[in-house]
């Protein structure tokens, strides 16, 4: 009944989501709409800059965070430290100093089949810098092919 999917940009977990929407638009007699996907992304002129000033978002990832009664911001925050490591962290999001890690990752989602992508600004201290680095350094090679 709705007018389109808002998801993580999680390849894995996408095709089952994906597939659930498609069937039900199907089911229902409408066209899909939009497939919105979420990424997040933190930017700094340092690669371990990037990762650090992203680490709060940690707090937001734990699935069970969406299904318990969790309700405790640092009780969040400190399970998020300790179950999602920098690695899982990195794959989920965007972290790095290098715009064209930036371009490179944002093609993937865009390969996923996302009609529009949410990019979700976790750079913290930087996110301003960020937003001009994305203006002036990534958008421009998206669009341009």
């Amino acid at each position: 009944y709705a007018d389109g999917l808002l998801t993580a940009a999680d390849p894995d977990g996408l095709a089952k989501v994906k597939d659930a929407w498609l069937g039900a638009a199907d089911d229902a007699g409408r066209e899909p709409g939009e497939l919105v996907l979420q990424v997040g992304f933190s930017w700094a002129p340092d690669d371990d800059i990037a990762l650090e000033q992203a680490h709060v978002f940690k707090g937001a990832a734990p699935e069970e965070f969406y299904s318990e009664d969790w309700h405790d911001p640092q009780a969040m925050y400190r399970r998020g430290i300790e179950k999602i490591s920098d690695e899982e962290f990195t794959r989920r999001n965007i972290v790095s100093a290098d715009p064209a890690e930036h371009v490179e990752r944002l093609r993937e989602v865009e390969r996923l089949g996302a009609t529009i992508i949410n990019c979700a600004n976790l750079s913290g201290p930087n996110v301003l810098e960020a937003v001009r680095t994305y203006g002036g350094q990534v958008l421009p090679r998206l669009r341009a092919g």
